[in-house]
């Protein structure tokens, strides 16, 4: 069982969910593929009106420096 930062094993499940992701991304070339509009903004009437919020905008920054793809994608 992958273990928190601190090496307590994870209680609860987003804490579990952390851990596995922290593993599978110290094993390879990994990416983050994510949509705009209720995903990484909130949802809007109008898609042209989804905005990501600069605290997400500097985590996307941050992730494109450790990932081998961050790409952000919209459907609508």
């Amino acid at each position: 069982m992958p273990r928190l930062r601190d090496g307590a094993p994870p209680v609860t499940e987003i804490e579990a969910a952390c851990c596995r992701a922290r593993a599978v991304l110290r094993e390879g070339p990994s990416a983050i593929l994510t949509d705009v509009d209720g995903t990484i903004s909130g949802i809007v009437p109008r898609p042209e009106d989804a905005r990501v919020a600069p605290a997400v905008r500097d985590s996307l920054e941050r992730l494109a420096k450790s990932l081998a793809l961050v790409a952000v994608i919209t459907a609508r």
